[in-house]
């Protein structure tokens, strides 16, 4: 009788099976995510694209709010921006103003100079900021030593920035411009300051200032600001947004300076201009406007979005928000609009203010909606009657500077934003 070979077929089995299996494993391996299903043969890409881009206001640390975020390791600054963190993190591309420093110093300081750790920088991207204005009056508080090493900071925690340079060939590369991808549209960002509280500026290039010589004496530097938007219209982007550090401090209405300006820049070619300094906010609106090119188009300005964050007390400079911009691109023909803006009101929270010493914080960024509602339903941990009252009052400011109609809420009453 012969025998069986069962040595072999165990083999043959072996050989089968662990070619299934890898058959299996390599489709695993190479097939996408259910979010992002494989689009059948021939099948047509979306006819547009759309883009998200989340504005915030001026970041100012001061001392409390380096108290604040200080560890026993070291700074952690993140649970400061607690109410803003969610929309930040949801937008395609954030970009906000940082007015500090992070020069090369162990004394951290607050007002009148501002020099920050740099731990900072990484609590920011973590965030999930992009994009950091660095043209501020007081991005030279470190002299130009604190301005390179800021921009140092931000670039080794993966932050772009605009505004300020550490040398002339930078400031050259592109006009000063810093071009930003939001899902596929892509933005030139142009950022000019009014001035540096004084600090002498030796290196011309260092900072873009709206004042010829840094000296308001000396009128508004229009052939430096329409070189740099001419060469901006020249890149192959999208949009131009460009940041101001401009108006009066704590005026809510901007002056007949903003205002020039503001016609000067749309008639040059932005699309976006995003206005910081006052500490307050003031006015943000859509506008048509009418391009070098002879075309109308919607723009939108904000002529301020006052503090994100500071330990100030003068009034409204605990009431900000952030906005909200969303923008769409026709793939055929390559025009990108402005979709809508919706703004967050947002409030500033000292807890000291109101002689509440246990929570286990000072200083908060809060979603005004949201602890409003809280409230309102009894589910607020530590809101008093006179936090509410307040923070009310300052919702009802917010409208009748930014426009309810822009609040985040009547769009969502609306059907127009998702919540």
């Amino acid at each position: 009788m012969r025998r069986k070979n069962t040595g072999l077929l165990t083999v043959l089995l072996v050989l089968v099976v662990a070619g299934l299996l890898g058959l299996v494993i390599s489709r695993s391996l190479h097939q996408r995510p259910d979010t992002e299903e494989t689009p059948e043969m021939g099948e047509q890409p979306e006819e547009t694209l759309e883009a998200r881009l989340l504005v915030a206001g001026d970041m100012v640390i001061h001392d409390g709010l380096n108290s604040e975020a200080k560890t026993d390791s070291g700074y952690d600054y993140t649970p400061i921006f607690a109410g803003a963190a969610p929309y930040i993190r949801r937008a395609d591309l954030a970009v906000g103003t940082l007015e500090t420093t992070f020069s090369d110093t162990a004394q951290y300081t607050g007002y009148p100079v501002f020099k920050s750790p740099v731990e900072l920088a990484a609590n920011l991207r973590s965030l999930g900021f992009d994009l950091i204005n660095t043209a501020s009056n007081h991005c030279m508080d470190g002299y130009n030593g604190g301005l390179v090493r800021t921009i140092d900071k931000l670039e080794e925690n993966g932050l772009a920035h605009v505004g300020t340079y550490r040398s002339e060939e930078e400031r050259n590369l592109n006009s000063g411009i810093t071009v930003m991808d939001a899902d596929g549209i892509h933005i030139a960002f142009l950022s000019y300051s009014y001035g540096t509280n004084g600090i002498p500026v030796d290196r011309p290039y260092a900072v873009n200032l709206i004042y010829r010589d840094n000296d308001p004496d000396a009128g508004i530097d229009y052939d430096r600001i329409k070189a740099d938007m001419e060469a901006a219209r020249e890149l192959d982007v999208d949009l131009i947004a460009v940041f101001m550090h401009w108006g009066k401090e704590y005026q809510t209405e901007p002056n007949g300076e903003q205002n020039e300006l503001a016609d000067f820049l749309f008639a040059q070619g932005a699309d976006l201009i995003l206005g910081g300094h006052t500490h307050v906010p003031q006015p943000m609106e859509l506008r048509r406007v009418t391009g070098p090119d002879g075309k109308e188009k919607t723009g939108y300005i904000c002529y301020c979005l006052g503090n994100l964050v500071s330990c100030q007390y003068d009034v409204n400079t605990n009431l900000t928000a952030v906005v909200n911009i969303d923008l769409e691109k026709d793939r055929a023909s390559g025009e990108t609009c402005i979709k809508s803006v919706h703004y967050v009101p947002m409030y500033m929270m000292n807890l000291h203010d109101y002689d509440v010493t246990d929570a286990g914080w000072k200083y908060r960024l809060l979603d005004l909606h949201k602890e409003l509602t809280a409230y309102e339903s009894g589910r607020s941990e530590y809101l008093t009657e006179d936090m509410y009252e307040d923070m009310l009052a300052g919702l009802g400011v917010i409208h009748s500077i930014m426009g309810e109609e822009f609040d985040i809420a009547y769009a969502q009453q609306a059907g127009d934003e998702p919540v």
